[in-house]
């Protein structure tokens, strides 16, 4: 609902927004089907807090990856448009060849 007054607000038309934000909303939706899908069934009653932590330090990460592989995975199908993902992986091997050592191509 949020999305669709901002997008009204700014004039964007609702393909122009389902354009955007279908890669995310797929990696959100891959991600929560991994997750719960991964997941023991967990007794609230007898959960404690060591248990519970646990828990996070496992399916965080296995959360974050799945997103991550999903969104671009989604991306590269698509033939690397340009958008946020572009900024992101160019800012991470940027990042990566600062901690490698290596120089710049220009």
């Amino acid at each position: 609902m949020n999305a669709t007054l901002v997008a009204r607000a700014l004039g964007v038309s609702a393909r122009q927004l389902a354009a955007t934000v279908w890669r995310p909303l797929l990696a959100a939706a891959v991600m929560y089907a991994v997750t719960v899908l991964a997941q023991p069934s967990i007794d609230a009653a007898t959960l404690t807090a060591g248990r519970s932590l646990m828990l996070l330090a496992v399916y965080v990460p296995l959360g974050a990856a799945t997103y991550i592989a999903v969104e671009l995975s989604a991306w590269l199908l698509c033939g690397r448009p340009s958008g946020a993902e572009t900024m992101l992986v160019g800012q991470a091997a940027a990042y990566w060849r600062r901690m490698t050592g290596r120089a710049e191509v220009s």
